[in-house]
């Protein structure tokens, strides 16, 4: 079981932990060596949980459009989802089902790539990860355009941010610039950095279950994966030292920078902000972290989420599922700095 096997890795010292599902087991129950069978009891729990999701996906397979094509990612079938958002006009599913083209679309790029280059040999010392072959290809997904996401979306920065990230990655110059003009004229707005999980975390209770967090756990990587091509963080590579010695190229990059804290919600965006600004001789804005307050956020958010890892217990489960379905509402940087201004209200004065 994979919630079990993982806990295990992040076990504590006390004899006794509590299993969610089954009880109180002895800690080394958990502590399995590699090639030894789980224990017994552990195949049960993850019946339990395989059902309790599937339950939960058949709900989103009932609700709106949104729900429907985020249960279609969390069964990994990019197909359907793109099949389901063809003539919509519903902007954030679209933007799912788009998010998880682009990233197969990448996935399949690395792996030609990587079947192009021989492996190396043991004897050469570098180890070569092994890929896993891409499925049947999404065909749907050729539908499905950033052209359209900003028109059903003109206010979402992220089309205009995945430009940003293909010119540099093409090192082409003119088109980075190009890229960064919109950036700093129009009037985006934040939208969910984690729109799976905003969505997924609308259908759980407030109190989610071992099987909801499960799932949230992984509509969090999802997001994280596809969000980074389309991230703020970005800009940073455009307005490089050596690129904002031009005049032009550095009043574009000071645009950009006065417009980036209306949509920056994850931490690191917000650090990388704050790195911008100070390159630019900017005033920082209230988006914008330190390295400092980085390492406080941080902290803040390891905390409690983490507990499962070493105690399986249904309230850890539920305190990290609490932890990932806020993260994904008010947006991390948000929510971890409500987090940390609770636990030093609590904490009373020195």
């Amino acid at each position: 079981m994979i919630a079990i096997a993982t806990a295990a890795k992040g076990a504590a010292s006390s004899a006794f932990v509590e299993v969610c599902g089954h009880g109180r087991v002895l800690r080394s129950e958990l502590e399995t060596g590699e090639g030894q069978p789980p224990p017994a009891w552990a195949d049960a729990v993850d019946q339990q949980v395989r059902r309790a999701q599937a339950q939960l996906l058949e709900r989103l397979d009932d609700g709106a459009l949104k729900q429907r094509v985020a249960a279609a990612l969390l069964r990994e079938d990019v197909q359907g989802a793109a099949g389901l958002v063809a003539q919509t006009n519903d902007a954030t599913a679209y933007r799912l089902a788009l998010r998880a083209c682009r990233k197969d679309a990448q996935y399949r790029a690395v792996y030609a790539a990587y079947r192009a280059v021989p492996p190396a040999s043991a004897a050469s010392g570098f180890w070569t990860p092994e890929l896993m072959p891409p499925g049947a290809q999404p065909t749907a997904c050729a539908a499905l355009t950033l052209e359209r996401m900003e028109m059903l979306s003109p206010d979402d920065a992220w089309p205009a941010l995945v430009r940003l990230n293909e010119a540099h990655g093409r090192r082409d110059d003119a088109a980075t610039a190009q890229a960064l003009y919109p950036l700093g004229q129009r009037g985006y707005r934040a939208h969910s950095a984690r729109p799976l999980s905003d969505v997924l975390a609308e259908a759980v209770g407030a109190e989610p279950t071992m099987a909801e967090t499960l799932l949230l756990m992984t509509a969090a990587s999802s997001d994280m994966s596809t969000y980074i091509e389309g991230a703020p963080s970005g800009v940073i590579h455009a307005c490089q030292p050596s690129r904002v010695v031009d005049a032009n190229r550095r009043q574009l990059c000071e645009q950009v920078a006065r417009r980036l804290p209306d949509i920056t919600t994850e931490l690191l965006d917000a650090r990388l902000l704050h790195l911008l600004e100070e390159r630019l001789s900017l005033p920082h804005s209230a988006q914008a972290v330190t390295h400092a307050e980085l390492e406080r956020l941080q902290q803040v958010l390891r905390k409690e989420p983490q507990a499962w890892m070493d105690e399986p217990s249904c309230a850890n489960f539920t305190r990290a599922g609490q932890h990932l379905a806020m993260s994904a509402r008010q947006g991390e940087l948000a929510y971890a700095r409500a987090r940390l201004k609770e636990g030093t209200a609590a904490a009373g004065p020195h």
